[in-house]
């Protein structure tokens, strides 16, 4: 199920974004760079893609030593890789999108303000399904050092 918030990003300045609401287990929004290139919708549990990221981020040197719970957040922070092209050219991201104001994807607050009814795109993995096991360890390995510069 997917809602429109009411979002405070952390320079206090308000605006909407697609979520998933309470209860809504395995099920994902992503965005691009722009908010207006629209959300996209990811059923991770009925995704095979994300079930194969998550493969290969356990059997990464990089992971090694991680808690479970951490290895499910490196997935999430890196899952974009595996997706298709946001509208806008961007990588799709898990999560509410960068502030269209400022940028910045730091929150302070965010609240329900109704059902979405809007256009949701599908999440696509065109590229990741063409790429061979090599190249896509080489992507995760890419997001990896991007996201975690120190791992």
């Amino acid at each position: 199920m997917t809602v429109t918030f009411k979002v405070t990003c952390a320079n206090r300045h308000q605006f909407e974004a697609v979520g998933t609401g309470a209860g809504s287990y395995g099920e994902f929004v992503m965005y691009g760079a722009a908010i207006k290139a629209g959300p996209a919708y990811l059923f991770a549990l009925e995704d095979p893609v994300y079930r194969e990221v998550s493969a290969l981020i356990d059997e990464l040197p990089e992971t090694r030593g991680r808690s479970e719970l951490q290895r499910a957040d490196l997935l999430q922070e890196v899952f974009g890789v595996a997706c298709d092209p946001a509208p806008d050219g961007s990588r799709y991201k898990i999560g509410f999108p960068p502030c269209p104001t400022c940028g910045t994807h730091k929150l302070d607050t965010w609240s329900v303000l109704d059902a979405y009814n809007g256009p949701v795109l599908p999440v696509t993995h065109q590229a990741w399904n063409a790429a061979s096991k090599a190249q896509k360890t080489a992507w995760l390995k890419d997001a990896l050092a991007r996201t975690y510069p120190s791992s």
